[in-house]
């Protein structure tokens, strides 16, 4: 008995490596001949004859450990929570004791290695995604991944994939199932976001803003452009003057100018519309006639003569269109008239204080002259003595300059005659007597004469001559010192632009200055502004006028993209996941959202439930739900209108006493052969998970579910299923689960 029984427990053991396909019915026979031989095990004879393997056989071992064909994967759920029960196993005889030795299928593992949960990728990137997948029975198996995307779908299989996703926020699930249709999924979440392209970059290497060339000559411009996305991009920089218009296209460009003060623009635009500019200011000079050059070599001036002395006159007179003009100098007294013409002449003069100029003309009819003071004096023994001592002929002034004029004047016969001395100018008249006075002249070359005459009515003349200038006004310096050239800022960012002004005359200017942008206009004044600014390539002028109306301003040139907003964070801290309530009981939701641009804004979560629709606002909130599996839903939305949403599944059920308990039926044996023979379920029960001492008889196949409806409430309650064959073999309880009422 104990043989057959061997015999039939090694025909099943056969049976079974053939239906696996792992043996062939040749094969088995040898095998049985080999073990009657050798008196070893069937599954010994097998691994030594080479027709199966170590992992073959311990398989097959786990499918037979019923003699009769026993249930498997029976599924029990509770409150709509499932659960995998286990099968039994044993001989007819000792099925009691057979079932706690059944082993049951492993269900496999995944672990996704890339990408990290909340990675982001642009559109149209690759992204690589990578998994290891195991099964304790069949091993690896990364290579039947299957990838799947919440947006996009099934994304492709295998251990390592890559492709591009759309646009938005995607739940990655790789899943691997095994042989016995166990299955195991892993889920990583990450968003793809739409390209930002952005703006080239642009610098003006020559010529630099301020320099001075004149009209028609040629001058070399050079400029560099790179872009993120297109590489160098400096052959496409158009120049053009703000005078001029188009002056070429390239990198390096060779153009004349036309009188004048030139704004000459850089410009770039990307293969995305971007656009980049630059400029500098330049100064261009009309071609002019220069006017001849002269210069009186003698007499210099201030000198004296005596009356009746012949006084010798020369100069040098060049023009750079029509050389040596020396032959044509004119020269002229301002007491006695014309002298005569020529380089070098020779004159007597009356007596008296002379301003003696030299003159020429130019074919072009340009004219210089250039003058010098002399005195003749009275031939007399007895005349007095004068000396101017202040100032030094051929001193310049400006007309507001208050002037010391001094001078010192004896006689022989008078002692000191400074107080006689008079004073006046060949330009302003008489400006005062005494040895010492103090004025002021208006522009212009002056002549200047000090005449004193003693009480014998002789009189003597010393002359100086002074150049006075125009006051010229200084114009006022301007520094932006705040932000640099070429800076970058988003169109949501507060700049603030400083600068220094100060003028000469009227000292510190900086509360003056006026800001302003070629794009956005005014944009205030001081000599510190805080302000925002719209998207594009601005030029930022800030000018200050000095109050004799001389404005002076400098530029810089700023980059502002627009700002990217981002999508809130939201995250449910409460409840978890699978939690399960009372249709009587106040459920507290809470969650937290946060905004990089808003901050916090978890006062503005709307909670739902695919059930019972809205259900609050806040960042946490209590409500009772009615009886059924609720879907819950925190929303939030930020300022910019970005969505961004966490979920939650929780279980409500009545919380009168009642429970329900369902289950799946199985389908097949353990040994994969169709279950033909299912007589009912037991349904264990108690308020020990270690210890259902109490039990229901489901004596039909069919029903799949029992209400009970006399448990005491504020209780909790552990409940196990097992299914049993037409033969009384039970199966091993599923996995318990709990109900609190």
């Amino acid at each position: 008995m104990i043989g057959s029984q061997k015999i039939q427990q090694h025909s099943r053991l056969g049976n079974l490596l053939i239906r696996k396909g792992w043996l062939s019915s040749e094969q088995l026979e040898q095998a049985l001949v080999y073990q009657r031989k050798t008196e070893k095990k069937l599954g010994e004879s097998l691994i030594e004859l080479g027709f199966i393997n170590q992992a073959q056989l311990n398989k097959a071992l786990t499918k037979q450990s019923w003699s009769r064909s026993t249930i498997a994967g029976v599924v029990m759920a509770a409150s709509q929570i499932f659960i995998t029960a286990c099968g039994g196993g044993g001989g007819s005889e000792k099925a009691g004791t057979e079932i706690n030795q059944t082993v049951t299928n492993n269900a496999p593992s995944v672990n996704i290695t890339s990408p990290s949960g909340g990675d982001n990728y642009e559109e149209n990137q690759g992204i690589s995604f990578t998994a290891t997948a195991s099964d304790t029975e069949d091993g690896d198996l990364s290579s039947n991944i299957i990838w799947s995307s919440s947006i996009d779908g099934q994304l492709g299989s295998g251990s390592a994939i890559n492709t591009t996703l759309s646009i938005g926020s995607h739940v990655i699930t790789a899943s691997v199932t095994d042989s016995e249709g166990a299955q195991t999924n892993r889920t990583v979440s990450i968003s793809v976001s739409e390209i930002t392209d952005t703006a080239p970059s642009l610098s003006i290497d020559s010529p630099s803003s301020g320099d001075s060339f004149t009209a028609g000559a040629m001058i070399n411009f050079t400029a560099g452009a790179d872009d993120s996305e297109d590489g160098d991009i400096s052959s496409s920089i158009s120049w053009s003057s703000n005078i001029d218009g188009n002056l070429g296209t390239g990198a390096s460009i060779s153009a004349p100018l036309s009188a004048g003060n030139h704004t000459i623009t850089a410009m770039v635009t990307d293969s995305g519309g971007n656009l980049a500019s630059q400029t500098v200011n330049l100064s261009v000079q009309a071609v002019v006639d220069l006017p001849p050059e002269i210069s009186i070599t003698s007499p210099t001036s201030g000198a004296s003569f005596d009356e009746g002395q012949s006084v010798s006159f020369t100069a040098n007179a060049v023009d750079n269109e029509d050389g040596n003009l020396g032959s044509s100098i004119r020269w002229v007294s301002s007491v006695d008239g014309n002298l005569g013409t020529g380089a070098s002449i020779t004159a007597t003069l009356s007596p008296g204080a002379h301003s003696i100029t030299a003159s020429v003309i130019d074919s072009e009819g340009n004219q210089s002259s250039e003058s010098v003071s002399i005195a003749v004096n009275t031939v007399s023994d007895d005349a007095p003595q004068l000396a101017i001592t202040s100032p030094s002929s051929g001193s310049t002034f400006n007309e507001d300059d208050v002037i010391s004029f001094t001078a010192n004047a004896s006689d022989t016969e008078d002692g000191n005659i400074g107080s006689n001395i008079s004073w006046s100018s060949n330009l302003d008249g008489s400006i005062g007597t005494g040895s010492s006075i103090n004025t002021t002249l208006t522009a212009g070359n002056h002549t200047i004469s000090a005449v004193v005459t003693d009480s014998d009515g002789n009189q003597v003349t010393q002359v100086i001559s002074l150049v006075v200038e125009s006051a010229v006004n200084v114009v006022p310096v301007i520094n932006i010192t705040s932000p640099s050239s070429g800076s970058d800022f988003q169109d949501d960012e507060t700049i603030t632009f400083t600068a220094t002004a100060t003028d000469e005359e009227d000292g510190d200017l900086g509360g003056q200055v006026q800001w302003d942008s070629n794009i956005d206009g005014n944009l205030g004044t001081g000599a510190s502004i805080t302000t925002t600014l719209s998207a594009g390539s601005h030029i930022i002028t800030a000018s200050v006028t000095d109050s004799e109306g001389e404005v002076v301003s400098e530029i810089i040139n700023l980059n502002v993209s627009a700002a990217t907003d981002t999508a809130p964070e939201i995250s449910i801290t409460a409840p978890v996941g699978g939690s399960s309530f009372g249709d009587n009981e106040s459920i507290t939701f809470t969650a937290t959202a946060t905004d990089e641009e808003d901050g916090d804004i978890g006062s503005n979560i709307i909670w739902y439930s695919d059930i019972e629709g809205q259900i609050g606002q806040g960042n946490s909130i209590s409500v009772t739900l009615g009886e059924g599996q609720h879907l819950i839903t925190a929303e939030i939305t930020d300022s910019q209108g970005n969505v961004s949403e966490s979920e939650v599944q929780i279980s409500v059920a009545a919380a009168d006493g009642l429970a329900t308990v369902s289950w799946q039926a199985p389908t097949e044996n353990t040994d994969d052969s169709e279950l033909t023979d299912l007589a009912g379920f037991k349904i264990y029960y108690g308020e020990d998970e270690n210890a259902l001492d109490e039990f229901i008889v489901i004596e039909d196949p069919e029903q799949l579910s029992y209400d009970f409806s006399e448990l005491t409430p504020d209780r909790t309650y552990y409940f196990g299923v097992t299914a049993y064959n037409s033969f009384g073999i039970e199966s091993e309880m599923s996995t318990v689960v709990s109900k609190q009422l």
